[in-house]
């Protein structure tokens, strides 16, 4: 499943739980790529840093991977 907000996060927590809970692969489009900070996102995403069906599609994974850590 690839959740991308273009313009804002329009998915939740919930909503990304709920498709890990089906066994779903689930992709987050960070902001950045849409010109957008990237912070309020990742900070939402932390809940699930240890999710391994969960990946994060950004420009900048060397800081992704730090932050995430």
């Amino acid at each position: 499943m690839w959740l991308d907000g273009f313009d804002s996060e329009w998915f939740s927590n919930q909503v990304i739980g709920d498709l890990l809970s089906q066994d779903k692969q689930v992709c987050v489009v960070s902001p950045e790529l849409h010109g957008r900070d990237c912070m309020a996102l990742w900070q939402q995403l932390l809940e699930f840093r240890s999710e391994n069906r969960l990946t994060l599609c950004t420009d900048t994974p060397v800081d992704a991977a730090i932050f995430f850590k």
